[in-house]
């Protein structure tokens, strides 16, 4: 997992587990479709209380 677990957080919660595995998800796509010569263009999924059900992205040219 990302740093935000193992320096920061001495025993985090599901929710930061899960926003780490977020984060470096994204980053890992991001890495992988650079490599093709595309770029993730990314929306949340938000309700109007501002609760987050998660993410998609659009994959459009560099």
């Amino acid at each position: 997992m990302s740093e935000l677990i193992n320096t920061t957080i001495a025993n985090p919660s599901p929710m930061d587990r899960m926003a780490s595995s977020s984060k470096d998800y994204m980053a890992a796509l991001e890495e992988y479709v650079s490599a093709k010569g595309l770029k993730p263009v990314w929306y949340s999924l938000a309700d109007d209380a501002d609760f987050n059900f998660g993410f998609v992205c659009r994959l459009e040219p560099a």
